[in-house]
């Protein structure tokens, strides 16, 4: 009885070491991923067949292992196309090429999971012009932790009839292209499907040459949601809609768009017309087009808390937009317009603008620095009341060297009216103008002023402002109420000219000299010499005023001692003689 005392407890551990070294032979030979395994390969050994799939029913807590397979063809064929509720995940346990002579799938009804085996991340190369799969009615499929890559010559996947797919943390959808009979770029989502963008992927170097979007289109119908992620690099070679060419509903809650191109519009997003779209929380930097450096959009956009830093258009340099934008909370930094609207360019009646608490910051242009206005080059004076109403800024918003090429313009005359157009008092709205404190400065907001101004610096100061038409001189012009200011005046100095650099070493200002573009003149002034120093008068033996009278009195009281001295002596010899 002792004995089976001792020997039960040795049992029982050893019964449990055996069953907890069986679990971990099961578990270690499934890819990473899998919880707890059901069946596993006969033999315990990992497979070295290039995928393995495992089916997790609605509602379990563990995966099945169903097989393990040689091509990526079998290994979604393999799966019950009836069994909408389970979870299917394909591992790709190694670095795998699809052929091009193998067949690509449409799969319905199921949900798939497409991420890397124990020792991952892998790539799944696909080659030929084919798909990779293509989505339908009732199936999803998921990509995570995995490489994707086209070869430069297949496409990665459609999500059309209602179905979904999502690209998530670690997966990279990468070299894919448009092919031959086969709508749409890299991904293509339409007839009711959604794609989703999370935090963590990667979408890049992926080139349509024929077809709207570089990576991605999604037509009337679909709808494409972005929460993260990176879009780099992807090129529309012929077309529009650099890494997406959005024509359903699109919404942006994160995310980075960097280095995408477009021949036409939209560098990194061609925007529909169909329906509005929201973006927050992105960047887009250093996209090209031809118009819509990063964005070119047919319907309303809502942009918060976005930064757009050193994208690259003939047309709005950032953003060209058709329909009303409300921006907020954004930064506008560095963009580049050839032609006209360095960061926005707001296309004929229907584009308008309301910004709050952004940002322009060194954008360019020939004209319009920072934002572009097609309907309004307004005249001096302004005669339409509705001149630039389709844009109001507040005072949040900070306006600080943006640049135009063609030059910068002094405000027109009523520019106080403009009380729609606000800015932070850190602005430098005045640029070169006559320091009228007004975005409509060309710089800022596209305004080029019927008339030239000539400013007058007077040390340091603005002494006065001349209005001039342009190619004509002040006193050659139509505006006889316009002339010379009267020549300013200085202590010690005598005024020379007007000239055209503040040192005196540019060219003299006169009323004859033509005005071509507003200028800044400088009063230059000589020196008047000093007169000389009267000459001194000559040394006199006896002064003739103040300490002179009391020498005098001095010497008198000297000469009656001496006399006194005298007088005394003579009266004491006489005595002596007596």
């Amino acid at each position: 009885m002792h004995m089976q005392s001792i020997l039960r407890p040795k049992i029982t551990r050893t019964l449990f070491v055996v069953f907890i070294a069986a679990v971990l032979a099961s578990v270690l030979s499934l890819p990473a991923g899998v919880n707890v395994a059901v069946a596993a390969p006969a033999n315990g050994i990992p497979s070295t067949k290039a995928f393995t799939v495992t089916k997790k029913a609605e509602n379990a807590n563990t995966e099945t292992v169903l097989g393990e397979y040689d091509t990526f063809f079998e290994t979604i064929e393999n799966m019950d196309i009836n069994d909408a509720a389970s979870l299917y995940t394909v591992y790709v346990n190694k670095d795998t090429v699809i052929p091009s002579t193998e067949k690509l799938h449409g799969r319905s009804n199921n949900k798939i999971r497409l991420t890397s085996g124990k020792g991952g991340p892998y790539t799944l190369e696909r080659r030929g012009p084919k798909d990779l799969i293509s989505l339908m009615d009732n199936s999803e499929l998921m990509i995570d932790n995995i490489t994707l890559d086209g070869h430069g010559e297949s496409r990665c996947f459609s999500v059309l009839r209602g179905a979904k797919a999502s690209i998530g943390k670690g997966a990279t959808i990468q070299n894919f292209t448009d092919v031959p009979g086969y709508d749409g770029p890299a991904i293509y989502v339409n007839d009711g499907g959604m794609l989703t963008i999370e935090a963590g992927a990667v979408i890049k170097n992926n080139t349509s040459t024929k077809q709207q979007g570089g990576a991605i289109q999604a037509r009337q119908d679909a709808t494409l949601i972005i929460n993260g992620g990176l879009f780099e690099n992807n090129i529309a070679t012929s077309s529009q809609g650099g890494a997406i060419a959005a024509y359903g509903k699109l919404k942006i809650t994160g995310g980075t768009f960097k280095g995408n191109k477009a021949k036409k519009v939209g560098g990194a997003i061609i925007l529909g017309k169909t329906h509005p779209a929201t973006i927050e929380n992105a960047t887009f930097a250093e996209n090209q087009a031809s118009t819509g450096g990063a964005i070119y959009s047919s319907q309303e956009i809502t942009l918060k808390n976005t930064t757009f830093s050193q994208n690259l258009a003939n047309w709005g340099g950032a953003i060209y937009s058709v329909k009303p934008l409300r921006i907020n909370g954004s930064t506008f930094s560095q963009n580049v317009a050839n032609s006209a609207g360095g960061a926005l360019y707001l296309n004929r009646d229907a584009g308008s603008v309301a910004i709050t608490d952004s940002k322009f910051l060194k954008n360019s242009a020939a004209n319009g620095g920072a934002i572009y206005t097609y309907k309004f080059d307004n005249a001096d004076p302004v005669a339409n009341v509705d001149a630039y109403k389709n844009i109001s800024t507040d005072t949040r918003t900070l306006f600080q060297g943006n640049t135009a090429k063609d030059g910068a313009y002094t405000p027109p005359e009523n520019f106080a009216d403009y009380t729609e157009l606000l800015f932070s008092s850190d602005s430098d709205v005045a640029q070169k103008s006559v320091y009228r404190k007004s975005l409509l400065n060309n710089s800022d907001i596209n305004y080029q002023n019927t008339h030239f101004y000539v400013k007058f610096i007077n040390d340091g100061s603005l002494y006065a402002a001349t209005k001039v038409e342009p190619g004509k001189s002040i006193s050659g012009d139509a505006l006889v109420e316009e002339k010379m200011p009267q020549n300013p005046t200085k202590d010690g100095y005598t005024f020379k000219e007007w000239n055209t650099q503040a040192d005196g070493n540019g060219s003299a200002f006169t009323e004859k000299t033509v005005v071509n573009s507003d200028m800044t003149v400088y009063a230059i002034y000589t020196k008047n010499p000093v007169p000389p120093a009267p000459p001194k008068k000559p040394a006199q033996s006896l002064p003739q005023t103040g300490g002179s009278n009391s020498f005098g009195i001095l010497l008198a009281a000297l000469g009656f001692s001496i006399s006194g001295f005298a007088v005394l002596r003579k009266q004491g010899t006489l005595k002596r003689n007596k």
